[in-house]
């Protein structure tokens, strides 16, 4: 709602979002033909496109939330966020100056869930490397509940995420004041303003292993295995209730109780005289993090493990020797202050009316948030990073271009370089197609040409976008050997396209995209198949202010590969991978007042 005065205006907002949607996640597939150019296929029974990972009797299991304390966590919660927000701006012209301050605060929950093969492979082998010499599998839930399993049908030993994301609050207010100044024969337009922020990170993450069929079609069955003396290895499926493969059953199960305050004053100054303008503009952002991580690497190791009766049968089970569980009488304090600068400066020149060129060059950055917060990066007792330069991280970059308007033709051609660092996890895949965890320490670099322009003729109109990138790892600290390599899934070319045509009450038109190929991992071994989906829309308008809109994403239900979990086609022939949606029909109702 906006009330407008004289000399500006008041405008209030508010918006509430309680929204699911599934994670279709990495899946289970078939993999053959070269690292070159693989070969993509479903297993017997399951369609990437089409199954989620997930089924009724998988999606409801056991473990402890963020006090230690037995819950019932729900799959079927998928990508949830709940946001409920309020914002005023204001904005008045006082003695020859623009005032303007932004304020919003957001109150911001929701739980993330994800379901992971890690191990893709015949029932024997599974048996044999989680059970040892002997064991034996059975069904623990669906139709075939407690019948053997004695032949080599696929099973899978899975990697069960939820994290429980309890409050990503955040308020912020940005206060502003420009003025045009006559400076000779040109004009100059300066700006000040300070911006505040607070943001809180309060999240658990909690994870389990499992083991379930790969029958597909939205009815996988979790899975029991048994030792050669018959004893149960697991409970419901659930073999252990924590991170309990590959990696020390605590680790990754943490809890984030976090603030992280900022203030940055800034400045710019802009200055235009005939057909060449010359901008400059300056920040430096200070922020402060208190709080603290529950988490076994810094609560002794041992802390981070328990036993217990998790399902109240009256025993204690093998599976339930294995449950990660805080170190709540253990914090570790987080108590550190960062700051860096920011700046860019650039020049724009006006050849002619339709035609203009221009060069800028930035530097910015980005604080690093909780995900830097893990082992031996922390002291627990003071709560300072161990190595301050980790806070943040930051981007360089360099453009110039052309652009042209005139006569319903719009082009830009700008040309770039730019250089960014990164501190993160991300999970990968060994040669086998395993699940693997990956620390990342690493800074990037890339190069390239980016294209946008549109053309208008009467009702039709067409819109093009192209970008051709060169990206490279330039300095890995963990894996050196990756140096110089392509990052994983960065394409060297990514386009779309969107002609319409517009009817009076009816619009017409599609939207095409697609990539090139890119590499699977950062090893750049096997190659993921580049891409072009096709989808058209159409809006019909019935009334003022009110449009009827049918769209139809990936109409031709192209397979469109965005992650192979794998860093070459393994010996067995099987990986994870994700796609894109395949065909999607979606309609929508909009009122505009």
């Amino acid at each position: 709602m906006t009330r407008e005065f004289d000399s500006g205006y008041v405008r209030l907002y508010a918006k509430y979002m309680d929204d699911r949607q599934p994670n279709y996640s990495l899946f289970p597939i078939t993999i053959s033909g070269t690292n070159d150019a693989p070969v993509i296929g479903d297993l017997p029974g399951n369609s990437l496109q089409n199954d989620a990972y997930e089924s009724a009797l998988t999606v409801r299991y056991l473990g402890v939330d963020q006090n230690n304390n037995p819950t019932t966590f729900d799959a079927r919660n998928g990508l949830r966020g709940i946001t409920r927000s309020v914002g005023l701006e204001a904005q008045f012209d006082v003695a020859g100056f623009t005032v303007t301050n932004r304020f919003r605060y957001a109150d911001i929950s929701g739980e993330y869930n994800e379901s992971i093969p890690m191990v893709t492979a015949p029932a024997p082998a599974i048996a044999g490397l989680f059970g040892g010499p002997g064991a034996t599998l059975r069904y623990a839930g669906g139709p075939n509940a407690g019948q053997a399993i004695n032949d080599a049908r696929l099973l899978a030993y899975s990697i069960r995420i939820n994290a429980t994301l309890s409050s990503l609050d955040n308020v912020t207010n940005d206060l502003r004041a420009s003025r045009v100044w006559d400076v000779g024969e040109g004009r100059l337009t300066t700006t000040a303003g300070v911006y505040n922020a607070a943001q809180s990170v309060d999240m658990y993450w909690n994870f389990a292993n499992s083991i379930n069929d790969l029958v597909g079609a939205g009815r996988n069955a979790p899975v029991n295995l048994f030792d050669a003396e018959g004893t149960p290895l697991t409970d419901a499926g659930m073999h252990a209730y924590g991170f309990g493969f590959a990696v020390a059953l605590p680790t990754y199960h943490d809890r984030y109780d976090l603030q992280y305050d900022i203030v940055a004053p800034y400045g710019s100054v802009n200055y235009q005289i005939g057909r060449l303008a010359v901008g400059a503009s300056i920040r430096w952002d200070r922020g402060n993090v208190t709080g603290n991580v529950l988490a076994a690497s810094y609560g002794g190791g041992r802390v981070g493990q328990t036993a217990f009766d998790l399902n109240r049968d009256g025993t204690v089970s093998v599976a339930e020797t294995k449950i990660a569980i805080l170190p709540l009488g253990q914090p570790a304090l987080v108590d550190y202050n960062y700051d860096y600068l920011s700046y860019s400066g650039g020049i724009n020149y006006r050849f002619a009316e339709p035609f203009s060129a221009f060069v800028r060059y930035s530097r910015g950055g980005r604080a690093n948030a909780e995900r830097i917060l893990g082992a031996g990066s922390l002291n627990p007792a003071t709560g300072a990073l161990t190595d301050p330069s980790t806070a943040f991280s930051l981007v360089k970059q360099a453009e110039g271009g052309v652009k042209f308007r005139q006569n319903g033709l719009t082009a830009y051609v700008t040309g770039f370089w730019a250089s960014s660092g990164e501190r993160n996890f991300q999970i990968g895949a060994d040669a086998n197609g395993q699940v693997i965890v990956i620390p990342v320490d690493r800074t990037y670099n890339a190069k390239g040409i980016e294209f946008e322009g549109e053309v208008r003729r009467g009702p039709f109109a067409l819109t093009l976008g192209a970008t051709w990138t060169q990206a490279r790892i330039s300095n890995d600290v963990a894996n050196p050997a990756l140096n110089g390599n392509r990052p994983r899934h960065i394409p060297t070319l990514s386009f779309q396209a969107r002609p319409e045509v517009n009817l009076g009450n009816f619009t017409l038109g599609t939207v095409i995209n697609g990539t090139t190929s890119s590499f699977a991992q950062d090893s750049n071994i096997l190659k993921q198949p580049g891409y072009v989906l096709v989808s058209p829309f159409v809006q019909f308008r019935p009334a003022e202010r009110l449009t009827l809109g049918v769209n139809a994403f990936n109409v031709f239900d192209k397979l469109a590969i965005v992650q192979l979990a794998s860093s070459a086609i393994p010996p067995s022939g099987i990986i994870n991978a994700q796609a894109m949606n395949g065909r999607t029909v979606s309609a929508s109702l909009r009122y505009d007042f």
